[in-house]
């Protein structure tokens, strides 16, 4: 449902505001606080901060067949002393001096391939010779597994689990997203409704104080005992205090709101009271589908059943034997100024074998796998069951608010109308002051009653977007 509540084809509650009542310049839409609030609401605001190491830890898995290169250098110093007092004067002094790079790289088979070149300059010297060597050393080798840690699927599971965890990461997000949104919603309509309702308590005391002002010249014509006129004041004073209570639940609402957007405490906010009071058709079949399709619980939960998938996969392979071919080639070439040039070169083939006994860890990793697989089928069969509980009890709140906005309308009309009677006839002497204020605390209600079931009408649509995930799909927000 792509509703735009609360911003198009807008229909004021035209019964609860008076023409008196102009809104403010700085009149905010609940578009405006909602996109505010993307950007200052601190449960979104901390989930945004948790996506940079998120997306951080995706980068690394994805970097795993990338070479890693080091550049190693050292210097050592070593002198030998010798024991005996006669060969003191011999002691030794060897200083090495090296540097090169290496490099490690793992294969998508499993192969994991390690280079160096090391260069050497050796300078040894005692107190009869001195000697200066230039080494040179390459090294490669290369070990491809054949069972355990073989193949591209097992290579690969690790970077697949991390990207089913970034695709449950983002999930996530726009869950607590959709729950913050829908909290700063909330607020907004508290704030509407506290408005709507000072503006009620308003129209109220206004009523009650013409009723006083009719009462005051009824009694000068002598047509009302003058005790009536005490009723009336005392119906005024309760409005008044209904009035200033009135006053501090617009406050306090407003507070809300601010906190709720995560702006400052100490601004102002004023809201716009224009509603949609248009039905929705709901389809209760339609409404539990778009859940499945969109909630994003129930999604984040389907990535995490692959995620542990791929850990059933891993613990699996982890049992095997541990079988690998073996090679590499070395050279080195020695250039001393005593011995002269030396060179070699090596070149190493051959298998390795391990095979594990009793190996509990493993076993213990395999079982742990598969128990959290079928723990996590079993959380998505009840978060699907939850979700769908959920929005059959949110369409039918919403069917209902609106049956009972309906039913309250047309009793605030019927009141209006009851009320309007009986101020006729108090003014030719044929009801009562006490019915005139009766009903007018009626109407009073009456009007409350309607802006409550307004509120509770549209808040159960916002709702039902919350339990079927399409809260920010409603208002176009893409994160």
């Amino acid at each position: 449902m792509n509703r735009r509540i609360g911003i198009a084809a807008a229909v004021v509650v035209s019964m609860l505001l008076s023409p008196a009542w102009a809104m403010a310049e700085e009149t905010k839409s609940l578009r405006d606080v909602i996109f505010y609030s993307l950007t200052n609401n601190r449960t979104i605001l901390f989930e945004q901060n948790q996506r940079v190491g998120q997306k951080a830890e995706l980068k690394l898995a994805e970097d795993k067949f990338t070479p890693k290169v080091n550049l190693v250098s050292a210097y050592r110093l070593t002198r030998i002393l010798l024991e005996n007092q006669q060969a003191a004067d011999n002691d030794s002094w060897s200083r090495v001096a090296s540097i090169g790079p290496e490099m490690s790289l793992i294969l998508p088979t499993g192969a994991k391939v390690e280079a160096a070149v090391l260069g050497k300059h050796v300078n040894d010297e005692d107190r009869w010779n001195s000697d200066e060597v230039d080494d040179l050393a390459l090294a490669l080798t290369v070990r491809q597994p054949l069972l355990k840690g073989a193949g591209f699927q097992i290579n690969n599971a690790s970077i697949e689990q991390a990207r089913f965890q970034e695709e449950a990461n983002k999930l996530t997000l726009k869950a607590l997203s959709n729950q913050a949104i829908t909290s700063v919603i909330f607020a907004y309509r508290d704030v509407i409704r506290a408005k709507l309702a000072l503006r009620i308590a308003e129209r109220n005391v206004l009523r009650s104080k013409d009723l006083l002002n009719g009462t005051r010249a009824l009694i000068a014509a002598g047509r009302l005992a003058a005790a009536d006129i005490t009723l009336s004041e005392t119906s005024l004073y309760q409005k008044q205090i209904a009035l200033a209570d009135a006053q501090a639940q617009l406050e306090k609402a407003r507070a809300t709101l601010l906190k709720t957007m995560g702006a400052d405490l100490a601004g102002d906010i004023d809201v716009s009271t224009e509603m949609d009071a248009g039905n929705v058709n709901l389809v209760l079949a339609d409404a539990i589908e778009n859940a499945r399709q969109n909630n994003p619980v129930i999604a984040a939960q389907k990535y995490l059943i692959e995620r542990t998938a791929k850990d059933v996969e891993l613990a699996e392979n982890d049992r095997l034997w541990d079988l690998s071919l073996i090679g590499g080639v070395g050279y080195g070439n020695v250039n001393g100024r005593i011995n002269g040039r030396n060179e070699r070169t090596e070149i190493v083939a051959g298998m390795e074998l391990v095979i594990p006994f009793n190996d509990l860890a493993s076993e213990t990793r395999e079982i742990t796998a598969k128990t959290a697989l079928k723990g996590a089928r079993i959380q998505l069969a009840e978060i699907e069951a939850q979700v769908e509980f959920d929005v059959r009890n949110a369409v039918t709140d919403v069917k209902s608010k609106w049956g009972q906005y309906e039913l309250a309308r047309r009793a605030r009309a019927s009141a209006e109308q009851t009320l309007a009677d009986a101020v006729r006839r108090l003014s030719i002497g044929r009801a009562s002051n006490f019915e005139v204020q009766s009903l007018q605390d009626d109407l009073n209600q009456t009007e409350l009653n309607e802006l409550d079931a307004m509120i509770a009408y549209q808040n159960a649509l916002t709702d039902l977007d919350l339990r079927q995930g399409t809260t920010l799909d409603t208002w176009g927000i893409s994160l």
